[in-house]
């Protein structure tokens, strides 16, 4: 998975969960609290291992659990009938909405640590250096109409 791939992929993820909680689409909290059945997930409990003596792999993994935690607590204030408060709680100033800014710089700074000492596959680095779309490490603001 390249940056841009896990990028794109958390911010659908995160619009898709949005989406349900504002459509009234039943999410159960426990599916979302887990962190290995969403793509990135997969990549960090997959793939994503061999790095596992990494610092940086060490931080995004522990960040992205925190998320998906977070994530399943404002699906539950949305199923215990509290919509706006699960909605607020992922927005960017939200702790949902920081913690997901706070995945995608540990990405990007695991990116960068295994692409400076030439640990990144060689094809992902290819993707994205041809990819004139990949994110400068500015993250825009998330903001949810509720």
């Amino acid at each position: 998975m390249n940056l841009r791939s896990a990028i794109h992929s958390h911010i659908t993820w995160l619009i898709d969960l949005v989406d349900s909680i504002i459509d009234g689409r039943p999410v159960d909290p426990e599916v979302v609290r887990c962190d290995d059945h969403c793509q990135v997930g997969q990549w960090i409990h997959g793939e994503g291992r061999q790095y596992a003596d990494s610092a940086h792999y060490q931080n995004l993994k522990d960040i992205h659990a925190r998320f998906h935690a977070c994530a399943a607590s404002a699906v539950q204030k949305a199923r215990d009938g509290d919509r706006n408060g699960a909605l607020a709680h992922l927005e960017e100033d939200g702790s949902c909405g920081a913690l997901s800014h706070k995945l995608l710089e540990a990405f990007c700074d695991f990116y960068a640590d295994l692409r400076d000492t030439g640990r990144w596959p060689a094809q992902d680095l290819a993707d994205d250096a041809a990819d004139p779309g990949l994110p400068s490490g500015e993250v825009k603001h998330l903001e949810f109409n509720h």
